[in-house]
Order: C-alpha cells, then sequence, then structure tokens
C-alpha cells in the first residue's frame, strides 16, 4: 500500500484523474454513482480526456452513459464497489476539475452549510475530500493510467505536477483540514491565524485551501512559517515549561 496525492496540476489548475475520484470521496462516488452523475447533463459535472500536447476535450454526458450501463449490470441494488475491476470500466486518461468535484460533491451529499456549523469538528473533517488516497501498488498505475510518462514507473509527465506533494517531505501524506480545526489546533502557535484566513484571498494563504471548506495543512503552515506567523519559543519560556514540569514531577513523588 503506498499514500498517494491524487490531485495533480495541470496549466496550473488541479485536477484528479476520473479513477482517483471514488477513493478520493470515501466511497461516496462510487464508479457507479461517478457514472451515473456525469452522465446526467442535469448535474452540469463534467469529465475531460487529456489529449496530444495536454490539449483538453470535454466528454460530454450521453458517452458516460455507456459506462454507466457496464457499471450497473449487476443489478441497480449491488454494492457500488471500489475494485480494479469496476476502475478498469471507467476509462482512462479522463479527469475532472477539483473545484468541480468539490461543488458537485457539496451540493449532493453534504448538509447545508448553515447546517454544518451544527456537527462536531470530528463529524466536519469527515465531510472533507481527501486528496491523499491510500492505494495498492497495483491500483496506482491503474488509476494513474494516462497520466504517467511511460518511461517512468511512477513519475507524472512533466507538465502535470503534484499539487501539494512538493509542499511536504517526501513519503508524508498530506491532508486536509476544516478551518476550525486548523484554528483550534494552531492559535496557539500563530495568534493571527483566524484573520489570515478571513483574508487569504488577498494574502496568498488561498493556494493552501482544500475547497470550499478544506484547508491543507502542510501549505498553511509553510505560508504562515514564511511570513513569520508563528511564534518562537523563547529560551525563557522554554525554562520557565521545563521549571514547572519539574516542580510537578517532584510534588507528585513528594505526594
Amino acid at each position: 500500500m503506498i499514500n498517494v496525492n491524487a490531485v495533480l496540476m495541470l496549466d496550473g489548475d488541479r485536477i484528479v484523474p476520473v479513477r482517483a475520484v471514488p477513493c478520493v470521496t470515501g466511497g461516496d462516488m462510487g464508479p457507479r454513482c461517478l457514472a451515473r452523475i456525469l452522465s446526467d447533463p442535469e448535474h452540469g459535472f463534467r469529465a475531460y480526456v487529456l489529449g496530444s500536447n495536454n490539449t483538453v476535450i470535454a466528454i460530454l454526458p450521453k458517452s458516460w452513459r455507456q459506462y454507466a450501463d457496464s457499471l450497473s449490470a449487476s443489478g441497480a441494488n449491488a454494492p457500488d464497489l471500489i475494485s480494479r475491476a469496476t476502475l478498469e470500466i471507467l476509462p482512462a486518461n479522463t479527469f475532472v476539475y477539483w473545484e468541480n468535484l468539490w461543488r458537485i460533491h457539496e451540493r449532493l451529499f453534504l448538509p447545508s452549510r448553515d447546517d454544518i456549523p451544527s456537527y462536531s469538528p470530528l463529524e466536519q473533517e469527515n465531510f472533507e475530500l481527501q486528496p491523499t488516497v491510500n492505494l495498492p501498488d497495483a491500483f496506482a498505475k491503474l488509476v494513474f493510467e494516462g497520466f504517467l510518462d511511460p518511461t517512468e514507473k511512477s513519475l507524472p509527465l512533466a507538465k502535470i505536477l503534484l499539487a501539494v506533494q512538493a509542499e511536504a517531505p517526501t513519503g508524508v501524506p498530506v491532508f486536509s483540514m476544516t478551518k476550525a480545526a486548523m484554528i483550534d489546533h494552531h492559535k496557539h502557535e500563530w495568534p493571527s491565524i483566524n484573520a489570515d484566513m478571513k483574508d487569504a484571498a488577498d494574502n496568498g494563504l488561498a493556494a493552501a485551501k482544500a475547497g470550499p471548506r478544506g484547508w491543507f495543512e502542510v501549505g498553511c503552515m509553510q505560508w504562515a512559517r514564511s511570513r513569520n506567523k508563528l511564534i518562537q519559543p523563547t529560551a525563557l519560556s522554554e525554562l520557565n515549561d521545563a521549571m514547572i514540569s519539574f516542580t510537578s514531577r517532584k510534588l507528585s513523588a513528594d505526594e
């Protein structure tokens, strides 16, 4: 099993291979569900095929009916499984735009924005899409078929780069967090985090957004660090912490 960032970059836009969508949505859009949504023009959700020289061609909804029919062959009530067999039915070399995926997922699968604050932070995190997916090695090759350089077994094409992978050390998966979770987790070391997030569109922090409500933690922290937003502990505070810790241990021992 390997952790793979399924969000790629194409000419400045974030994209997700169609075969990766079931994993990125945590199974909300299984292969059959995804094909049905793409085949219905009323949803306004389009997929695209990557042509020669990185040209992009839209796939019409009617073209997805054959895939929806093939994935429905076992019956409409059959489980919408994510398997090698079902992913192979979805066409290779096709993708959706990350922002469009967020919008359609929010519209079809999430509570209304007015209701979301009533859910706990843990439940809200479960609403987020997951750009980093855990796949068997063989699945990774299948999912990224058409996006890999045939001379390399694991490197994307030169013009298609991992959107956030470079933000983290090699081998470290990149996760998204809700705004509330980010603030709660980092407000002590980043006092201006709330204000900075509100001004994200103007200060450049928006580049670390993971859809309408998510934030890439690694990207946010790198932005904050580069702008000296993080509080560095002073030698005095470290000494005080050490003294408090020592006193606590001594009192516990005396008791």
